[in-house]
């Protein structure tokens, strides 16, 4: 539904009459069980057709990333994919004993997730497709458990932050004013800033609340860079930002969720 509507949307910016019809007519095709996805799928990318415009405009990304790769964005082999589907599974195990709050978080809001092979983009979500999570495979030195443990909280906190976002601006701040972020190389706009402490903060929580869980000495090392990140990103925020009431209390709530 959400991939049909931007479909919609960004024909009618361009004044498209046939993707217009065909963005119209996508819609219509959806029933009534169409409209929302029952349970969730662990996939491979491009085992539906909806993913074709996604994967387009992923795929599209012009700027390496921090390790000068670029975007490669490749569906997985068979039979790496059951592999991934059970870690997974435990990921999502270790959250529901972290926090069952956050566990309920993930059941809301993610549907599907769509897992590649490739390099440069590591993790999206949009409210292009909203419900949508595309993860890239893990690489061979990472702890595969803790990667899809936090990228699972990372995604589904930029689609909670999303929906807050549809009602009220939060960050007051012009977009062209651009600031030094924690999780990008590139200075970005406050609101993006915003976005990573959201994700941070909450990161943060949760590595706290599953190391007593977990035998991995990786995840306290990984905890401490969380952590490391959230506090440079915190004074950033606190120094320039300007916030609507609820962006305000936003911040508050990541500052007593992660101190």
């Amino acid at each position: 539904m959400f991939v049909a509507h931007y479909a919609l949307l960004d024909a009618i910016s361009r004044s498209d009459v046939e993707e217009v019809r065909a963005a119209v007519a996508s819609l219509e095709a959806l029933d009534a069980h169409g409209w929302y996805a029952q349970g969730r799928t662990v996939d491979t990318v491009g085992a539906t057709s909806w993913e074709e415009p996604v994967l387009a405009r992923l795929r599209a990304h012009p700027v390496p990333d921090r390790f000068g790769r670029m975007t490669v964005i490749e569906p997985l082999p068979e039979e790496e994919l059951a592999s991934y589907q059970a870690e997974v599974e435990q990921a999502l195990a270790l959250i529901e004993e972290a926090d069952p709050q956050m566990r309920a978080e993930v059941e809301e809001l993610v549907r599907h997730v769509c897992i590649s092979r490739g390099s440069g983009v590591t993790g999206a979500t949009s409210l292009q497709f909203f419900g949508a999570v595309f993860l890239r495979e893990p690489y061979p030195e990472y702890h595969r458990v803790m990667y899809f443990f936090e990228h699972l909280v990372h995604e589904t906190s930029h689609l909670k932050l999303n929906v807050i976002h549809t009602a009220d601006p939060l960050v007051l701040n012009p977009a062209d004013e651009l600031h030094q972020s924690p999780l990008r190389r590139d200075p970005r706009p406050v609101m993006g800033i915003f976005h990573a402490q959201f994700v941070l903060s909450r990161l943060v929580h949760m590595y706290r609340r599953a190391l007593p869980l977990v035998e991995a000495p990786i995840f306290a090392e990984h905890a401490k860079t969380i952590e490391d990140k959230y506090r440079r990103g915190i004074g950033t925020l606190n120094e320039v930002g300007r916030f609507t009431e609820t962006g305000r209390a936003l911040l508050d709530s990541m500052t007593s969720m992660a101190e």
